[in-house]
């Protein structure tokens, strides 16, 4: 979770005394949407490096594999440019949810017509759940679900039921990365220091009417 606040606009605030309430709001309320934007985006570029989902999704056979943007989401603070500085906060989340296997992996992801051939012989699936990294999986297989998708199974040796193949959510996949996640933050943190009082001067020059 990366959360960006007003914090850094505090010391500016107190020494410009020609700055009105009303559009110290407003410029920061600005300021930290803008910013917010910035921090998923930096982050979704980090994440597209590392794992192999398509930042805007991708059409796999009847179905779409959900992509890195709607994964990280932005949570904005209920508020308005007329709140309370100190409640002004824009949080960047990684989904937690679990994705179907079926959306990594090569090649087609629909049933290969296989009866009759050796077990030994037939094409076996692969996956590459993260870059350059791709996973034979010897008793996977492609096949029709309840709810009419295509999906990656397997059958249990010992009792013979079928068990889809999932994978963990997007957050539980980096929470521990720590490299991934002190590099999200490092560069998250340089972008608004660099550029949060450059933004927020720029938007105040757009008030001049709430200027002392």
């Amino acid at each position: 979770m990366i959360e960006i606040n007003a914090s850094a606009l505090q010391g500016l605030a107190r020494l410009n005394k020609n700055i009105k309430e009303k559009a110290l709001k407003r410029a920061t309320f600005a300021t930290i949407k803008k910013t917010t934007k910035e921090a998923k985006k930096i982050s979704t570029g980090f994440l597209s490096k590392r794992v192999n989902i398509k930042k805007s999704g991708a059409k796999d056979g009847d179905r779409l594999t959900p992509g890195l943007n709607q994964m990280v989401i932005i949570k904005e603070s209920k508020v308005t440019a007329n709140s309370p500085i100190n409640e002004m906060i824009g949080t960047v989340l990684m989904q937690n949810k679990p994705m179907s296997m079926i959306h990594f992996v090569v090649g087609s992801k629909f049933p290969r017509p296989q009866k009759g051939i050796k077990i030994s012989s037939r094409v076996k699936v692969k996956v590459k759940v993260y870059k350059g990294r791709a996973t034979t999986l010897g008793r996977g297989f492609i096949a029709k679900a309840k709810n009419g998708y295509y999906q990656l199974f397997n059958r249990s040796k010992s009792t013979g039921k079928l068990r889809k193949y999932a994978t963990p959510s997007i957050y539980k996949m980096f929470k521990n990365d720590d490299v991934m996640v002190k590099k999200t933050k490092t560069h998250v943190t340089k972008y608004y220091q660099q550029t949060f009082a450059k933004e927020f001067i720029s938007k105040l020059r757009l008030l001049p009417k709430f200027l002392r």
